[in-house]
């Protein structure tokens, strides 16, 4: 999956933009193609963990790393776009998005909720994860897998909001990936949190297709435009003495 075309104006800026614009476009570049990297890598590690033998199957850790960043990474994004393209955070473009930044402040104060609330309720550390997995797109039968993060104790059940495939179009591999975690809504309010992987990277898509036509509406009469040369690498070669 790539959300962002490799002709994109975000992948190579024009050089008639200002040094801010252009820091601007790389935030976005990078933080949509992180997000594209971990899903890929997600849900292949899904894939696996649901039909790979015992011995293959992917760490847990491995998985809630690439779940997290797309959380992180995403919230980025949202932020960089509310605060530089004048939208607000309640437009209707980010409707599959809205809400991620509770769950990426709760996963950066893991610490503090581990007193606050997560002890308390035995939650996982991290979160628990649950999709549906087929061996082929569209097949009439598959898995329904869940994992939580961390140990369960047996003091208390821990409850996980199951995916239900039957009411859907299960047109890839790995469907439905809900991401469930409780976050702090305000200084003594806490809620659970569940959010759908796939339509928030559905989401991240449809926001970048309509920054992408705008801009080509305004910026096509001008071309062929003068663009920087994104990324860099430098090598130094070296030889003791």
């Amino acid at each position: 999956m790539t959300t962002i075309s490799q002709t994109s104006y975000f992948r190579s800026p024009p050089t008639n933009l200002t040094p801010e614009q252009v820091l601007v476009f790389n935030g976005i570049r990078y933080s949509l193609d992180i997000c594209d990297l971990c899903y890929d890598r997600m849900k292949k590690n899904l894939f696996d963990l649901s039909y790979s033998e015992a011995n293959q199957i992917p760490s847990f850790p491995s998985i809630f790393s690439d779940v997290w960043s797309i959380i992180n990474n995403a919230t980025i994004f949202y932020n960089i776009v509310t605060r530089h393209f004048d939208i607000k955070k309640n437009d209707l473009i980010f409707e599959k998005i809205q809400g991620i930044e509770f769950l990426r402040h709760s996963n950066q104060h893991i610490d503090e909720r581990i007193d606050e609330i997560l002890l308390e309720r035995e939650l996982p550390i991290y979160g628990s994860l649950s999709w549906y997995a087929q061996l082929e797109p569209n097949s009439p039968e598959g898995k329904i897998m869940m994992i939580n993060s961390g140990t369960i104790t047996h003091r208390k059940s821990t409850k996980t909001d199951c995916t239900n495939p039957s009411d859907k179009i299960n047109d890839e591999k790995i469907n439905d990936i809900k991401l469930s975690m409780v976050v702090k809504i305000n200084k003594s309010t806490f809620e659970r949190k569940i959010i759908n992987l796939n339509e928030l990277m559905k989401g991240l898509g449809s926001i970048i297709e309509f920054f992408e036509k705008q801009m080509k509406r305004q910026l096509e009469e001008y071309e062929p435009l003068e663009r920087h040369i994104s990324d860099l690498i430098i090598t130094l070669y070296v030889k003791k003495s």
